[in-house]
C-alpha cells in the first residue's frame, strides 16, 4: 500500500468517526427537543423524572431530574423480577404437597395428613384436587388423623408497610401468603333492579359457592358519582354490599380478594372429602410437619420464568409479593415476610452492580406508597438486563408489549405500535413506565416517572406522547 492510500484511509476513517460524531448530536438534539416541546404543551407542573439511553453505547440521550426519588408504583415489579432471576434462576418452581407419616398401604390413614403450602400464586382448585386424588387413587376411605395445613417458609400474612387500608378488600391485593388458591379472589357482577328501590342483585360464579354476597343496596334515580356502594367481608368469606346503585347503571364488576383463603380452603377440602365419601375423624387445622413424613403427592409450578411473564404483563400484585417474599425467605433460610425480602432483594440488586442506596422497597409490587427510587435505578436495571442475556432475555420477554399484550395492549403508538415493551406504573396521582424502544438503529431504554397532583390517566397521556415522539426519531 502506498503512503498516498494509507493517508486517504486514515483521513476517511476520520471523516465516518466525525460524521457518527455529528449523527449522534444531531439525534441528541431532536431527542431533547422533542421531549421539551412535549412537556411544554402539556399543562400544569408535575414532579417529573426521565432518561432516554442508548442501550448499545450507554449513552444517555436526554435526562430531567434522573436522581430525584419518585413513588414508582408497579414499576417496583422490575426490582422483584431481576433480583428472581439473578438469584432463584429461570427454571424455579414453587412446590405442594401432600405427606403422611407412613405411605398408604391401607384404606384407613392412621394419623395425620400434612398438605405443605409454598405460596404458589398459579395454584388452582384443580391442582388441589389432583393432589387429593391419590388418596382415591389408593382407595382410602377413612382419616384418623387430621389434615394439617402447614405453611412452608412463608411467615403469615400482615398487610405492608404503607398499604392503604382501603385497598385489602379487592383483588389487587389479594393476600400473599403460603395459602393461595385460584390467586386469593373471585369476581361477579352486580347488576341494578329494573324498578327504583328494589334491590340490585349478583350474577354468581361458580367460585361463590363458598363466598356469599349479601346485598342490600338499593337502585336509585341518582348519578353516578352520588351513587355509593360499600363492601364489607368476614373471617368466614361472608360478603355484603349496601348503599346504591345508579338506575339504568347496567352493572358493577367487582374483583374481591378472599378475606380469609385458609378457611375457604377448609371448605373446599371438605367438600371434596364428602363428594368421595372419604371420613375425617379429626379436624384441618394449620401445624407443622415432621421431618419423617412421606410424601404422597407433588404439584410443581410451571418455572419461574412463566410466573414472572404473568406478574409483568398483567402486573399481578399477589405473584410479585410472593416472589419477593420468597427471595426473603430462600436468601435469609427462614420464613419469608416483608422485612426480610426487602433485604434479600436490595442485597441481590447491591450484588449485580445496581446502586442500592437511594432505594426504598418495603414490598415486591408496588402497593406501598413507602416505596421510593429514581428514575437512574430503573434504567441501571434495564440495562443490567440488556448487558446480561442469559437472564436478561427472559426479562425482555416477559414485559408487556405496546398495543399487542398486557398493560400496554391499549397503549397505541401508530405506525409504531409493537415498538415498544416496558412495565407501566400506576397509582393515585403517580404514573410511570419503563422499558425498551426498538428502532432502525440501537434500542432506548425509555424511563418516565411522575408524582403530581392531577389524576394518572392524565400523566399516562403525557407518556404516551412522549414514546410516540421518541419513536418518530429513533425509527428515522
Amino acid at each position: 500500500m502506498t503512503i498516498r492510500m494509507i493517508l486517504l484511509t486514515f483521513f476517511l476513517g476520520l471523516s465516518l468517526v466525525s460524521l457518527n460524531g455529528c449523527q449522534h448530536d444531531s439525534k441528541h438534539k431532536n431527542i431533547s427537543h422533542a421531549i421539551n416541546s412535549v412537556l411544554k404543551d402539556f399543562s400544569g407542573d408535575p414532579n417529573i423524572g426521565i432518561i432516554i439511553e442508548d442501550l448499545a453505547t450507554n449513552k444517555v440521550l436526554y435526562q430531567l431530574h434522573p436522581n430525584r426519588d419518585f413513588t414508582p408504583g408497579s414499576t417496583t415489579k422490575i426490582l422483584t423480577a431481576t433480583a428472581a432471576l439473578a438469584y432463584l434462576g429461570p427454571n424455579y418452581h414453587f412446590s405442594t404437597t401432600l405427606s403422611a407419616v407412613k405411605n398408604l398401604h391401607k384404606p384407613i390413614v392412621n394419623g395425620n395428613l400434612y398438605l405443605n403450602f409454598s405460596g404458589d400464586p398459579s395454584l388452582k382448585s384443580r391442582d388441589l384436587t389432583q393432589l387429593l386424588n391419590v388418596l382415591v387413587k389408593r382407595h382410602v376411605h377413612t382419616i384418623q388423623g387430621n389434615i394439617i395445613i402447614t405453611s412452608g417458609d412463608l411467615a403469615p400474612y400482615q398487610p405492608g408497610p404503607g398499604f392503604m387500608w382501603d385497598d385489602r378488600q379487592f383483588a389487587y391485593s389479594a393476600k400473599s401468603e403460603a395459602v393461595i388458591l385460584n390467586r386469593n379472589r373471585f369476581s361477579f357482577r352486580l347488576y341494578s333492579a329494573n324498578q327504583l328501590g328494589k334491590k340490585a342483585y349478583v350474577v354468581r360464579k361458580k367460585r361463590l359457592k363458598w363466598t356469599p354476597v349479601n346485598i342490600t343496596a338499593t337502585t336509585q334515580l341518582k348519578e353516578e358519582q352520588n351513587c355509593l356502594l360499600s363492601l364489607h367481608s368476614t373471617e368466614q368469606n361472608q360478603y355484603s354490599i349496601s348503599g346504591c346503585m345508579p338506575y339504568g347503571k347496567p352493572y358493577y364488576k367487582f374483583s374481591v380478594a378472599v378475606h380469609n383463603p385458609r378457611y375457604l380452603l377448609k371448605q373446599t377440602i371438605q367438600a371434596w372429602l364428602q363428594r368421595h365419601n372419604i371420613t375425617l375423624q379429626g379436624n384441618i387445622i394449620a401445624g407443622s410437619q415432621p421431618l419423617s413424613t412421606q410424601i404422597l403427592a407433588n404439584h410443581n409450578s410451571k418455572p419461574l420464568v412463566t410466573l414472572l411473564k404473568h406478574m409483568l404483563v398483567t402486573s399481578d400484585n399477589l405473584y410479585a409479593n410472593v416472589i419477593f417474599k420468597k427471595l426473603g425467605a430462600v436468601y435469609e433460610d427462614g420464613q419469608g415476610n416483608w422485612q426480610n425480602g426487602q433485604e434479600a432483594v436490595l442485597t441481590i440488586l447491591q450484588s449485580i452492580g445496581i446502586d442500592t442506596n437511594q432505594i426504598n422497597i418495603v414490598d415486591g409490587a408496588g402497593l406501598s406508597r413507602y416505596n421510593k427510587f429514581s428514575p437512574q435505578t430503573l434504567a441501571d436495571i434495564i440495562s443490567y438486563n440488556h448487558q446480561h442475556p442469559a437472564t436478561g432475555q427472559y426479562f425482555f420477554k416477559s414485559l408487556a408489549i405496546s398495543g399487542v399484550r398486557g398493560t400496554l395492549k391499549h397503549f397505541l403508538l401508530g405506525a409504531y405500535t409493537g415498538d415498544f415493551a416496558g412495565k407501566t406504573g400506576s397509582m393515585t396521582y403517580v404514573a410511570s413506565v419503563a422499558g425498551t424502544l426498538s428502532g432502525s438503529h440501537h434500542p432506548l431504554a425509555v424511563i418516565v416517572m411522575i408524582n403530581g397532583a392531577q389524576k394518572e390517566n392524565a400523566y399516562f397521556s403525557l407518556i404516551h406522547n412522549i414514546i410516540y415522539r421518541l419513536a418518530q426519531i429513533s425509527t428515522k
